[in-house]
C-alpha cells in the first residue's frame, strides 16, 4: 500500500499528568509503518508540565489544552470534534503501538466490508505488587453469544481504546462517548458501535498496555461503581431492554471477575465478597452457580490464612 494510497487515519490521545509516559506513546505513532494523518493530544489540565513540553518535543501533534479536568470521555469527545480521518484509533498516554499497528488494523477493516471495528491482542503488563508480570490478552470476538452486544455484556474482550480503530462514519452515527461514565464510557461505545456492523480482530498482539496503582481500572470500588451507573441507564434504554434477561447475569459475570482483579492485587477478603455477590446474582437469574459460592469460601479461607500468618510473624518479631 503506498502513501498516496493510504486510508486516513487519525489518532486521538487523551492524558492527564503523563508526560513519563505520553512521549512513549506518540514515539510509537511516529514509527508506524502506515502514518496517521493527524495526532490530536487532549490534555486533561495536566499539571506536570505537558503543556510546556508537548509543543516543544512534538512540534506535529495537533496539541488541545484544557482549562478544567473533566475526564478522559470528555478528552475524546473532543478530539473527536477535532478529526478528519476515515479512522479513527485510540491510543492512551501510558500505552504504545508495534510500528505494524495502523497498517493491520486497517487491512482488517479493507478485508471485512461490513466491519466497522478493529481490534487487537494485548501485551497486558501490571506494575503493582511485588513484582512486575506480563500475559497477553486475547482479544477475540467468538460464536457462543447470540451477538455482539450480548457478548460485550457478558465479556467485554475489548479491555482498553487503545486497541481500536474504527471508522468515523460508524462513531458519527452512534455519537458521542457517554461523559458520565468516568471509566466504562469505552464499553458503552463499542456495544453501541457493534450494532452499526461487525468487529474484527488482525489477531496479533500489536498494544503494550500498562496497569499500575494510579491506573483508573486499577481502583476496583470506583471501577464497579461505574459498572453500577452502565447497568442501571443501558437496560432502560431502547437497545437495552432487548437484554433485559441478562440484566442479572451481566452482573454476575461482572463481580465474578472483579473477583479475579481483587484475587490478582492481594485483596482477599474483597475478592470473597464479589464472589458472593457474584454467587448471589445467579440465584436472582435462577441458574444458580455452586462454583462462586465454593470460591467465594475459597477467598475468605484464604484471607484467614494471610491474617493468622501475620499475626504469627509479628508475635515472633
Amino acid at each position: 500500500m503506498t502513501v498516496d494510497a493510504a486510508p486516513t487515519i487519525s489518532v486521538i490521545v487523551p492524558t492527564f499528568n503523563r508526560r513519563e509516559t505520553l512521549g512513549r506513546a506518540l514515539d510509537s505513532v511516529r514509527m508506524q509503518t502506515l502514518p496517521a494523518r493527524e495526532v490530536i493530544v487532549v490534555d486533561d489540565c495536566s499539571q506536570d508540565g505537558t503543556a510546556e513540553w508537548l509543543p516543544v518535543a512534538f512540534p506535529e501533534v495537533r496539541f488541545v489544552s484544557l482549562s478544567l479536568n473533566h475526564g478522559a470521555p470528555h478528552a475524546r469527545n473532543v478530539a473527536l470534534r477535532e478529526a478528519s480521518g476515515e479512522f479513527i484509533a485510540f491510543l492512551d498516554s501510558d500505552d504504545w503501538w508495534e510500528p505494524d499497528f495502523l497498517q493491520a488494523s486497517v487491512a482488517a477493516l479493507r478485508r471485512a466490508p461490513k466491519a466497522v471495528m478493529a481490534v487487537s491482542d494485548i501485551r497486558m503488563v501490571l506494575l503493582y505488587g511485588d513484582a512486575p508480570s506480563q500475559y497477553i490478552h486475547r482479544c477475540r470476538p467468538v460464536d457462543r453469544y447470540r451477538d455482539m452486544v450480548e457478548q460485550l455484556l457478558l465479556q467485554n474482550f475489548i479491555t482498553t481504546m487503545s486497541c481500536v480503530v474504527v471508522s468515523r462514519r460508524a462513531i458519527e452515527a452512534v455519537g458521542p462517548l457517554d461523559e458520565t461514565l468516568r471509566v466504562v464510557h469505552d464499553k458503552d461505545l463499542y456495544i453501541r458501535l457493534s450494532t452499526q456492523g461487525d468487529v474484527v480482530c488482525t489477531e496479533q498482539a500489536l498494544i503494550w498496555r500498562y496497569i499500575d496503582s494510579d491506573n483508573l481500572v486499577a481502583d476496583l470500588d470506583r471501577f464497579l461503581a461505574d459498572n453500577r451507573r452502565f447497568w442501571a441507564r443501558f437496560f432502560t434504554t431502547p437497545l437495552g431492554n432487548g437484554y433485559r434477561d441478562l440484566r442479572w447475569r451481566v452482573r454476575s459475570r461482572t463481580y465474578e471477575g472483579f473477583a479475579t482483579m481483587a484475587l490478582g492485587r492481594g485483596r482477599r477478603w474483597t475478592a470473597c465478597r464479589y464472589s458472593l455477590l457474584a454467587f448471589v446474582y445467579t440465584c436472582w437469574d435462577r441458574r444458580p452457580e455452586l462454583r462462586l459460592l465454593r470460591r467465594a469460601i475459597d477467598d475468605a479461607y484464604g484471607a484467614m490464612r494471610s491474617a493468622v500468618s501475620g499475626a504469627v510473624r509479628g508475635r515472633l518479631w
